[in-house]
């Protein structure tokens, strides 16, 4: 598990350098599926639904299978739809 998984699923409160491993690894291996997701996984969870998405779709542009990324990805649309109509 990398650093950016670990922390970004962490109750701790760490955002900053969660944000900052998310990042690293994606610009180590930008073709990674798995840390796109995980970045977008990061910031899904400290709102930022749209950023969030669009990690999740780089992630499906790398790997069209990658399950978690489509599963999560809709969850997203799902939820940034609901809060649209809450405003």
């Amino acid at each position: 598990m990398s650093d950016c998984e670990r922390l970004s699923g962490s109750t701790e409160s760490r955002p900053t350098k969660a944000a900052a491993e998310c990042e690293a690894a994606v610009r180590l291996a930008p073709k990674s599926a798995q840390a796109r997701y995980s970045y977008g996984a990061f910031l899904e969870k400290h709102e930022k639904l749209d950023d969030a998405i669009a990690q999740y779709r780089q992630a499906l542009q790398i790997d069209p299978r990658f399950i978690d990324a489509q599963i999560d990805l809709a969850s997203t649309l799902f939820a940034k739809g609901r809060a649209s109509w809450r405003k």
